[in-house]
């Protein structure tokens, strides 16, 4: 099918498909963008993912947050325009006098193409009668691995009639290498390419990382760790061709490959392998007779170490159904999940936007899990929306085993809401949260960060480990400091003389530990966000109506949580401009004196004190809470019909309150 006899053929078009959205045609669809689930189970370590519907899909990925990029993170105008150039490419070079290479999924391209979005993968698909031959592209992130990993697969089948002989290229352009991060790659990335290295590239598992830590400091810093890749055909290493100049010539643009149209086996040539933004291309060659196919697995991750990249392809080759084993592993982690959910109806459509919905609730706030009677709960696989078209969030996808995110206030906060549905074990502890965050003002911090664990000090009497000097020196930093669950996971499944019980001991030291939420002022107030806490308390109410009283009148250690930035009051935040306007400016200001008063605290330092803020913890029943905040909200507006605001964050608010 091509423009040329059917224009109208060419259109895009949409449906679903059980539990896949199709999109026909998708390179002439309107451009979205999205973001796969970074889910890699709990025992596992997400990679962040982007893609849009142009080229290859994949617009971006990583680890961690932007500065983790292993393919630059493009804003999504800009992803629109970079995508099908600086994204995955595939190259095919049919054997012949004079080779006509081309390029499938190319946007010009007058063939059928299809894009297959489902919760756990992306798919693209080419069909190319001319040159009698099928594409088929899958995207997943690798799950239950001991380092993050994104897992890819080609696979050409030959529609023709005859027998079909072509060499192929296959991969990414551009690697940005570990350490360059996202302001060093879009402003100063001809200078920091100097430090760029390609190691360990013999062993065809190229390992992608600046030399040394890019600061101005008199000592120098060696970088380990790094971004790998490897490509699997026939259960062999393909050569790898990590020199850009090689498959495109004199062509900086990346537009054509002339350099692989003037020589098909570009694996025995010398390459540069330092100082410059490499490539990850693979290249290979196939002879298929009619209705048979090739495919390609590549694998693209970040390690610790060479060794550790070593290690993994080594496992990999080993286990000839890896890719398809952890792929349908992928799809049990999603569909596990949204058995949670538990919505079934007699329209699939409904069913599978209702299993989607979940699951950005889930992205978005975290699944709740629960570590014994009185542990605390961990809200795993949240991530703030840092997607392309809010490029301005600062995501953070910790790449770790049972791995969270950061968030905002409020979209943890309305995404939690229905916790208790899911896990009754939850009990108070959103409430407890959500309402602690509360300032005597009314308002709340922004930014909510993983919750860390302070490890209680008895762990080695718990657990049977390997008790070397590395364990050692790793216990004592475990306990120097609060650690992510993951950090503690590592530990325990690092040391452990009993692989078997891993996770029951991991559980249990989580149940014994202390959580600690860490916190952040971030850009600003918001004042509509605590209305959400108010669903939280019809929620605890609605599962458990019978600790009404115990949780409004009983249960009196809710406090009040203390910043060090506050709203001015009007006669400094008012200003008239001077074409005699009316302007609020500046209304939020930090204090210096409060920061290091806040500093001064060795224990739960957020939290408001007695005193003037030197005394003990001021705690406090529910019920004298939200009416202490009614009181303060009309004081503060107008305490005596002066039109004059009062301070809550002045001395003497607090201790008010212990007459209240």
């Amino acid at each position: 099918l091509t423009r040329s006899n059917t224009t109208e053929t060419m259109k895009p078009r949409y449906h679903s498909e059980g539990e896949s959205f199709v999109i026909e045609n998708y390179n002439e669809a309107p451009p979205f963008s999205n973001f796969f689930p970074a889910l890699a189970g709990v025992t596992g370590k997400p990679m962040w993912v982007f893609y849009t519907n142009r080229g290859q899909g994949l617009s971006s990925f990583g680890v961690s947050n932007k500065d983790g990029s292993m393919m630059e993170f493009l804003p999504a105008n800009k992803a629109y325009q970079a995508t099908s150039v600086l994204g995955f490419r595939t190259f095919i070079r049919p054997q012949g006098a004079k080779p006509d290479v081309f390029e499938p999924f190319a946007i010009d391209s007058d063939r059928v193409q299809t894009m297959v979005v489902r919760p756990f993968e992306l798919e693209i698909r080419e069909r190319d009668v001319k040159h009698g031959l099928e594409f088929t592209v899958k995207y997943f992130g690798v799950p239950s691995e001991n380092c993050p990993v994104l897992a890819r697969a080609l696979t050409i089948k030959n529609i023709s009639s005859r027998p079909q002989s072509f060499s192929y290229l296959d991969g990414l352009p551009r690697v940005v290498p570990m350490g360059m991060n996202d302001f060093l790659v879009k402003n100063m990335s001809r200078t920091i390419e100097a430090f760029a290295e390609v190691a360990n590239l013999k062993s065809q598992v190229p390992f992608f990382k600046l030399k040394i830590e890019p600061a101005d400091r008199p000592d120098i810093r060696w970088l380990e760790s790094g971004f790998f890749s490897f490509g699997l055909a026939d259960g062999s290493l393909t050569p790898v061709i990590v020199d850009p100049s090689l498959v495109f010539g004199h062509d900086t643009s990346f537009a054509k490959p002339f350099g692989f149209a003037a020589r098909a086996a570009l694996g025995g040539q010398r390459q540069l392998t330092s100082n410059i933004m490499a490539s990850s291309f693979f290249n290979g060659s196939a002879t298929l007779k009619p209705k048979e196919s090739t495919t390609l697995h590549s694998f693209f991750g970040y390690a610790e170490n060479v060794a550790e990249a070593a290690e993994y392809a080594a496992r990999v080759k080993s286990e000839p159904d890896y890719f398809d084993r952890k792929r349908a592993e992928m799809r049990k982690i999603y569909e596990d999940m949204g058995r949670n959910f538990g919505f079934q109806t007699g329209d699939p459509i409904l069913n599978q936007y209702a299993q989607v919905t979940f699951m950005d609730n889930v992205l978005r706030g975290g699944l709740p899990m629960t570590f014994g009677a009185n542990g605390p709960t961990l809200h795993v696989f949240s991530r703030k929306h840092g997607d392309m078209e809010r490029d301005y969030n600062a995501f953070q996808v910790s790449a770790t085993y049972y791995s969270q995110g950061n968030g905002n206030f409020r979209d943890v906060n309305q995404n939690r809401r229905s916790d208790l549905v899911f896990n009754s074990a939850v009990g108070t502890a959103n409430v407890d949260e959500f309402f602690n965050l509360i300032q005597l003002d009314g308002y709340n911090p922004l930014v909510i960060n993983p919750v860390k664990l302070r490890i209680p000090r008895d762990v080695l009497g718990r657990l049977d480990l390997n008790l070397d000097e590395n364990c050692k020196a790793d216990y004592q930093a475990l306990l120097k400091e609060p650690v992510l669950a993951g950090q503690l996971y590592e530990f325990v499944k690092k040391y452990s003389n009993d692989p078997l019980n891993v996770n029951n001991k991991f559980k249990e030291i989580v149940g014994a530990s202390t959580s600690l939420e860490g916190v952040a002022h971030g850009e600003g107030f918001w004042t509509d966000h605590w209305t959400y806490n108010l669903d939280h308390l019809d929620q605890y109410l609605s599962v458990y109506p019978e600790k009404k009283q115990w949780l409004l009148f009983e249960k009196a250690d809710f406090t009040y949580y203390d910043s060090d930035h506050f709203v001015r009051p009007r006669r400094d935040k008012y200003i008239v401009t001077p074409d005699g306007r009316l302007r609020q400016y500046n209304a939020v200001v930090g204090r210096a004196d409060k920061q290091e008063l806040l500093k001064s605290r060795t224990v739960d330092p957020s939290k408001t004190r007695v005193d003037s803020g030197a005394g003990l913890i001021f705690e406090t029943d529910l019920f004298t809470k939200l009416l202490s905040l009614a009181l303060i909200k009309i004081a503060t507006l107008d305490p005596a019909g002066t039109g004059i605001e009062m301070e809550a964050d002045k001395p003497g608010w607090c201790d008010a309150l212990n007459g209240l």
